[in-house]
């Protein structure tokens, strides 16, 4: 890696980092959520720009090239607004992919998370989501039981939590995270290879711009 690229990549996630702030499980955005045209805006041509508005990764992810993934948390309020917007713009595509991260040394919501999508039963994550933010699950034992109440047997549930398949996607999971620079939620990681740059990104409604236009030249 030459140092020219190395500082600018190292500035980006320091920017990333001091943006993404806010109490919660994780570390959380706070781009702006207002349906408002940022000052911010392309260039001339309408175009966005590599190197301005959006960063190409020192390390690729060929497994999730043609993807966009999302890294969210259960507790986290801004994905909680901004997953409409995500639906929205994964409609007639089918390439958002959802990873979840938590916070250094407590994995359980990452465990739960993965055991859920193990169990093929990713139709859960958004109620408790929606559940987790609204204060409805404050500990352990109360995200366990709600997920029993969506048909998901308690017993099985444990078991894949503690399973090596799930410790294996956590690993992976957090390891491309902090390979990217990722600090908060949510962030994404566009084609395998780029992230947004958060300091020329002023509402998700621009990032959701910044990510349309990058699907459009790279991903069709």
């Amino acid at each position: 890696m030459n140092d020219k690229k190395t500082k600018k990549l190292a500035i980006a996630a320091f920017v990333a980092a001091a943006v993404f702030t806010g109490a919660g499980y994780y570390v959380q955005s706070t781009i702006d959520s207002q349906d408002s045209t940022s000052s911010v805006s392309a260039e001339q041509d309408g175009k966005y720009q590599l190197g301005k508005h959006y960063l190409k990764l020192d390390k690729t992810y060929p497994e999730y090239k043609g993807k966009v993934v999302e890294y969210m948390n259960y507790l986290c309020v801004h994905c909680n607004s901004v997953a409409p917007k995500v639906k929205s713009f994964d409609e007639g595509k089918g390439v958002v992919e959802v990873l979840h991260i938590g916070s250094p040394g407590n994995n359980f919501l990452e465990k739960l998370f993965f055991a859920i999508e193990d169990m093929g039963r990713g139709d859960v994550h958004t109620l408790i989501q929606e559940n987790a933010v609204n204060g409805k699950l404050a500990n352990e034992d109360q995200f366990i039981s709600f997920v029993v109440s969506q048909n998901i047997k308690k017993e099985d549930l444990l078991s894949k939590m503690e399973s090596k398949s799930v410790s294996e996607k956590i690993k992976k999971a957090n390891a491309m995270a902090f390979e990217s620079g990722i600090s908060g939620t949510p962030s994404f990681i566009i084609d395998g290879q780029y992230v947004l740059n958060i300091g020329e990104i002023s509402s998700w409604d621009m990032a959701f711009d910044v990510m349309e236009e990058i699907y459009n030249k790279e991903m069709k």
